[in-house]
């Protein structure tokens, strides 16, 4: 997950880059590797946060403030980013500062395969 600049309590504008990788074994050196994803095929894209007091924040590629692809998803990455500083249920909002928040997405692609980005955690302060 991907985000340029610090993170502060009520930032509006904040976004979020997932890239989705898969995981395979490389016959050549039998080790694990973990390209890039295409998911422009996707059919539900998510991204969850975790607030530090444990409750969730999750958005959708059908919510109003909408998960989407990056570009076109031959690049694996997915994008949120919010758009109100409301603190209510129906929009997203860093309302909690000088603690630890998680993220992390996931998409569904047409096949019917689900894949993660990596579960990220960065930090939304008080003040700048």
């Amino acid at each position: 997950m991907a985000r340029a600049g610090k993170i502060k309590k009520g930032d509006i504008g904040t976004q979020f880059i997932g890239t989705v990788r898969d995981t395979q074994l490389d016959p050549a050196t039998n080790k694990l590797i973990h390209p890039v994803l295409d998911i422009s095929t996707a059919v539900k894209m998510t991204m969850i946060w975790k607030k530090p007091d444990g409750t969730t924040i999750t958005r959708t590629e059908s919510t109003t403030e909408a998960v989407s692809l990056f570009t076109n998803g031959l690049d694996g990455k997915m994008q949120f980013t919010n758009k109100k500083a409301a603190v209510t249920e129906a929009s997203f909002a860093l309302d909690v500062g000088d603690d630890y928040w998680e993220v992390m997405g996931t998409v569904r692609l047409a096949n019917g395969r689900e894949f993660n980005t990596d579960q990220y955690k960065f930090l939304v302060r008080d003040k700048e």
